[in-house]
C-alpha cells in the first residue's frame, strides 16, 4: 500500500470471508501464494508481482526485466523467498495500523464480486 501512492490497487485479506472465497474459487490454498486479480485475470506468485509492477509503473517497471527468467525458475525463487522471509527480513508481532485512506482501500463487502464468485 505504501508504494501505491495513486491508490490504483485495492486489497482484501486472504483470511477474510471474501478473501477465502476468492482463493477457493481460484483453486489455491490461502497460505500458498500471493494473488493479484486485475482485468486480465488472476496472477499468482512471480506473475502477480510482475503484474503489480506494471500497474504501479514508474521505477517499478524495472522489475519487469525479471520476466526474462523462465516462470518455473521465477516461481521457485518466489517460493524460497516466501519460505525464508521472516528469517531474512524479520517478523512483527502485530500488524501495522492502517490509516483511514488505507482502510478505505480494503475490499470487505463487495456484492458484485461476491456475485461473480457465486458466494
Amino acid at each position: 500500500m505504501k508504494h501505491d501512492r495513486h491508490g490504483l490497487v485495492q486489497f482484501a485479506s486472504a483470511q477474510s470471508e471474501l478473501g477465502s472465497a476468492i482463493y477457493r474459487k481460484v483453486g489455491i490454498p490461502v497460505d500458498e501464494s500471493y494473488l493479484l486479480i486485475d482485468s486480465t485475470g488472476c496472477h499468482t506468485k512471480s506473475d502477480g508481482y510482475f503484474r503489480l509492477a506494471r500497474i504501479l509503473g514508474g521505477w517499478w517497471r524495472v522489475a519487469l526485466i525479471g520476466m526474462a527468467v523462465p516462470r518455473p525458475v521465477r516461481d521457485w525463487l518466489y517460493d524460497r523467498l516466501a519460505f525464508n522471509r521472516y528469517r531474512w527480513f524479520g517478523q512483527t508481532e502485530q500488524c501495522a495500523l492502517l490509516t483511514p485512506e488505507q482502510r478505505s482501500r480494503l475490499v470487505t463487502e463487495d456484492d458484485a464480486l461476491r456475485g461473480q464468485l457465486g458466494t
